[in-house]
This record gives C-alpha cells, sequence and structure tokens, in this order.
C-alpha cells in the first residue's frame, strides 16, 4: 500500500474524534475495573485482554455508529478462517482504526496471523476497505491495573512508523508523556520499584 498517512495527517483527520476514541478506551477500561475483574477470582491476562477489546469494540459501535463520514465493517470468524473475525472504523474512506492493547513499544498484541502481519504492515486484505491502518489502543502500568497510555499507532511490518498519544478531553493530559528514554509503561514501572525501595529505605 502506498501513501501511508503522516502522523501529522492522521492528527489533522482524526482530530474531531479524538475525544471520542479516548473515552472509547477508558470507558472499557473503567467497565472492566468495575465488572470484568470480578468474573473470575484470579483473572489472567489473556481473560482482561479478550473483555478489554469487547468492552472497546462495544464502545465504538455506540460512538461512532451514526456519525457522518465514520463507518464501521465487522467481519465474523468463519470455519474456513477462524482467526479473521475483525472490527474496523473507517473514518472518510482514509483511515481504518482497529482497537488493540499494546505493548511497552507500541506494537499491536496480536496473534502473528497472515491477515494481522499484512495488516500492521499496510497491506491489502481481502473484504478490508483501502486505506491507512492504524491501531488505538492502550499500555497498562507495571502493576497490571491501571492504565500507563493512550495512543494511536501506525504500525509497521516490524515496528511502528508512528505513535502519539492522547489527551483527557477535559484539556488535563491523561497520562503524562515519558521522558526518554523510558517508554509510558516503562515509566510506571520505575514508579513502583522507586516506592518498594523508598518504603525499604525507611524500614532500614
Amino acid at each position: 500500500m502506498t501513501g501511508i498517512f503522516t502522523e501529522n495527517q492522521a492528527k489533522q483527520l482524526l482530530g474531531p474524534h479524538h475525544d471520542a476514541l479516548y473515552t472509547c478506551v477508558t470507558n472499557a477500561f473503567a467497565r472492566w475495573a468495575k465488572h470484568g475483574m470480578k468474573l473470575v477470582s484470579r483473572p489472567d491476562a489473556g481473560f482482561r485482554s479478550h473483555l478489554m477489546q469487547q468492552f472497546m469494540v462495544d464502545e465504538a459501535r455506540k460512538r461512532f455508529g451514526n456519525v457522518p463520514g465514520v463507518q464501521i465493517f465487522e467481519r465474523k470468524n468463519d470455519d474456513d478462517e477462524p482467526n479473521a473475525g475483525r472490527f474496523l472504523v473507517s473514518f472518510d474512506d482514509q483511515v481504518l482504526v482497529q482497537f488493540k492493547k499494546f505493548d511497552p513499544d507500541f506494537k499491536t498484541r496480536n496473534y502473528p496471523t497472515p491477515a494481522a502481519i499484512r495488516f500492521d504492515g499496510q497491506e491489502s486484505l481481502p473484504n478490508i476497505p483501502g486505506g491507512t491502518r492504524l491501531s488505538v489502543g492502550y499500555q497498562l502500568d507495571a502493576t497490571g491495573f491501571d492504565l500507563a497510555s493512550v495512543a494511536v499507532v501506525c504500525q509497521g511490518l516490524y515496528r511502528p512508523n508512528w505513535w502519539y498519544e492522547l489527551e483527557d478531553p477535559s484539556g488535563r493530559i491523561a497520562i503524562l508523556p515519558p521522558a526518554e528514554p523510558l517508554r509510558p509503561a516503562q515509566v510506571r514501572a520505575k514508579e513502583q520499584l522507586d516506592l518498594v525501595f523508598d518504603k525499604g529505605k525507611e524500614k532500614g
């Protein structure tokens, strides 16, 4: 695929939708914290990721189902392609957004199916509309109980082409940008370690 959007182009196109995209993620996490983690006694990371995915998709349906210039595309799994299911939001027929969890390097936490690799590599796929493929999603902090970052990411075949973090709709930066060279999730990990170290010194 040619003509991949730059970060500035994406910000210009998605700017009117930033608040809604941010809220899709944060509302999903709030629903997970309030309801999801109570469904089982010891939820693991896979269970959390699956529910977060479903909550983000549900929030996106509510917010983008009747917005001019925005279309929702859903493809279900089938017997021939059990991992072909996909939920995408198209903006002005130029950008396709999926909702995902990110690792500390802002790579999507996908099972590397051929379709997922081609999607992240900005390649065309059967029955998938054209446009730059972007991922909107989240990183968790070191504890796994809070958000470290909500971001828009343009994935590449091996690493993200670019990414930027979304802000709280109130105008406050929801997640403070990390100081180099630490990434957002690493910042939270460092804070947790510093806290443990300080408590240890107090006891000593």
